[in-house]
């Protein structure tokens, strides 16, 4: 069954041909200088958001699968992540050393970014990750969040380190590939 687009820019495509478009774009986008500079320095705690300041429970998402990754054969590699996140929970307080992208497929999510008001994305929309600057996503809508999380990272480095005490077991969610 054909799901409507509430988005204009969308036209009549399916879901998996604007999902596939969506991901296209976002890896191009990534893979741009824009995106591929390196953190600042590696954070000790987490900057300006406090885990007693965001809503919702920090938990591994209901489910997260690494579904393409390539080398640019420059020692760096695009990594895309299918992730569905549960309606009341959130990612622990994490930064990226390269940066990346958040596409919302289905559902709703907030981004807590230090030094930023929260930013909603509903279903069709994205939201950058800058790099070097602690977050947290946080599924702030009613049912399950269905994201693409896309990173473009030097190869075998892992896409996010977590910096919330206590939850820290949740690093492995978006677990870095033995070499």
């Amino acid at each position: 069954m054909q799901r409507e687009s509430r988005d204009a820019g969308h036209g009549n495509a399916t879901p998996k041909a604007w999902c596939a478009g969506l991901c296209l774009c976002a890896i191009a986008l990534l893979a741009s200088d824009a995106f591929a500079e390196d953190a600042a320095a590696v954070h000790q705690g987490h900057g300006g958001i406090t885990a007693a300041e965001l809503p919702g429970t920090p938990t591994r998402a209901l489910d997260s699968k690494e579904i393409f990754r390539q080398p640019d054969g420059q020692g760096r590699e695009t990594i895309v992540y299918r992730t569905v996140r549960a309606p009341g929970t959130r990612a622990p307080i994490h930064f990226h050393d390269d940066g990346g992208l958040t596409c919302v497929i289905e559902g709703e999510m907030t981004l807590y970014l230090e030094g930023a008001a929260p930013a909603k994305a509903s279903a069709g929309q994205c939201y950058s990750m800058p790099s070097g600057k602690p977050m947290s996503g946080v599924n702030s809508g009613s049912a399950n969040a269905v994201l693409l999380d896309i990173f473009t990272v030097k190869a075998g480095a892992p896409a996010w380190r977590v910096t919330e005490d206590g939850v820290e077991g949740i690093q492995q969610q978006f677990a870095t590939p033995a070499r």
